[in-house]
């Protein structure tokens, strides 16, 4: 029995539509986080993220501070995307 999930590769909404086209032009292919995990979130977690994203901003701490703490919390809760994604 196979538990992982099987990415999504043509997105039903437009949104989706939108992210995976702009990802395949960046990067010249989509994430596999985004077919995988993004395409089958409510679109309420892409604002949760821009939310992450201006707080990021406002932080006071050195970056490497930050990159340390994010990696930290990665390892305790074993997330092999966020480890290898904070190491990147």
């Amino acid at each position: 029995m196979d538990t992982l999930l099987a990415p999504i590769e043509k997105p039903r909404g437009l949104m989706m539509k939108l992210v995976y086209y702009f990802t395949r032009k960046q990067f010249g292919k989509v994430l596999m986080l985004l077919k995988v995990h993004s395409a089958r979130l409510p679109a309420a977690f892409a604002m949760f993220y821009g939310k992450v994203s201006q707080l990021d901003k406002k932080l006071q701490l050195h970056a490497e501070t930050v990159a340390l703490i994010r990696q930290q919390v990665a390892r305790l809760n074993i997330c092999l995307f966020c480890m290898d994604a904070s190491r990147w």
